[in-house]
C-alpha cells in the first residue's frame, strides 16, 4: 500500500497513505473510484477529499478510511432533521496524484461530465459497483412486483453504461435533469426484474465490498426473476384460467393466489392475453 506519510517540520495530525492511488488498481480500488466520481468531492488546488453520506450508509465512508488507512475521524452533522455523515482531508499528493492519473477535473464546481477512466475491462464492473453505490438507485414499483435501477452522472458516463447495458441486450433511456443544454446531470435507468438482476449480477460478480441496503435489494431482485423463470413455464398450461378468472373479474393478485403462482408471471399472461386481444 506505500508508506504512510511523513513531513518535516511539524508533525501531521493524521495518518493516511498518501500513495494510494499510485500503487497498481485493483477491485476494491475501481470500485472506490467510482464512488470517488460518483459522490465525492474533490478539490486540486487545496488538496481536498470529500465524502458525504446519510449516516445509514456510514459503511462506505468506514470502508473508505479502512482503505486509504486514514486516522482522519467521520463527522456528524444535521441537515433539516436528518443526520448525515462526512469524511474530510487535506492532503495534496493524495489528490493531485488522483486526479492526474484518471484525468479527473480539478474542482467539482468546474465540471462533473467525466467518463469512465481509462481502466482494464476486467475492472469496469466493480468500478460500476461504486458508481452505483455512490449515486445509483434500485427500488421496487408501486405494485412491489418489479424492480427498476438508475445511475445518475455525467452525459459522458450516462452514455458509456448504455453502451454496456447494449452488450446485455438491455434497453435504456437517458433523460436530462436540467434540459440539453445541461450535459454534466444525467440519469439512464430501465426496469424489469430480470434486465435489473441480470445486469447487477456482472456487478456483484467476485465484489469485495459494496452497499449492503443495495445488495439485499438485489437479492430480492434476483428471487423474483427466479421464480418468474421457475414459472414460466406453468404459463402454458394455466393461460386459459388465468382469462377465464380475469374476464370473471378477479384481480391479478388474487388469481396469482388462487392458482399458486407468482404474481409477474400472471401479469405477463394478462398482457400477452390483452395484446393477442384475447380479453379486454
Amino acid at each position: 500500500m506505500g508508506d504512510y506519510m511523513k513531513m518535516a517540520g511539524r508533525p501531521k495530525t493524521y495518518d493516511i497513505n498518501e500513495e494510494y492511488f499510485n500503487n497498481p488498481l485493483t477491485n476494491i480500488g475501481a470500485y472506490f473510484l467510482g464512488l470517488i466520481i460518483s459522490d465525492g468531492h474533490l478539490n486540486y488546488k487545496r488538496g481536498v477529499f470529500q465524502y458525504a453520506c446519510k449516516i445509514d450508509d456510514v459503511e462506505l465512508i468506514r470502508f473508505i478510511k479502512s482503505e486509504l488507512h486514514s486516522t482522519h475521524p467521520i463527522k456528524e452533522y444535521k441537515i433539516k432533521k436528518k443526520w448525515y455523515v462526512r469524511y474530510n482531508i487535506t492532503n495534496k499528493k493524495l489528490v493531485s496524484s488522483l486526479i492526474e492519473k484518471y484525468n479527473l477535473p480539478h474542482s467539482n464546481k468546474s465540471e462533473n461530465n467525466v467518463d469512465i477512466p481509462n481502466i482494464s475491462e476486467g475492472l469496469i464492473s466493480h468500478f460500476l459497483r461504486g458508481l452505483f453505490d455512490g449515486d445509483g438507485s434500485i427500488w421496487k414499483s408501486k405494485n412491489e412486483s418489479s424492480y427498476a435501477m438508475s445511475y445518475t452522472g455525467g452525459e459522458k458516463m450516462m452514455l458509456s453504461i448504455q453502451n454496456i447495458l447494449n452488450t446485455f441486450n438491455i434497453k435504456s433511456r437517458i433523460s436530462y435533469k436540467y434540459g440539453l443544454q445541461n450535459k454534466n446531470s444525467c440519469n439512464i435507468g430501465f426496469n424489469g426484474n430480470l434486465k435489473v438482476s441480470k445486469f447487477l449480477d456482472f456487478l456483484y460478480k467476485d465484489a469485495d465490498f459494496y452497499l449492503k441496503r443495495k445488495h439485499d435489494r438485489y437479492v430480492e431482485c434476483k428471487k423474483l426473476a427466479n421464480e418468474f423463470i421457475n414459472h414460466t413455464f406453468d404459463l402454458n398450461g394455466n393461460s386459459e384460467k388465468i382469462k377465464i378468472m380475469y374476464s370473471e373479474g378477479l384481480s391479478q393478485k388474487n388469481i396469482s393466489k388462487k392458482l399458486g403462482l407468482v404474481y409477474s408471471s400472471v401479469r405477463c399472461c394478462v398482457q400477452r392475453l390483452r395484446k393477442n386481444k384475447e380479453i379486454i
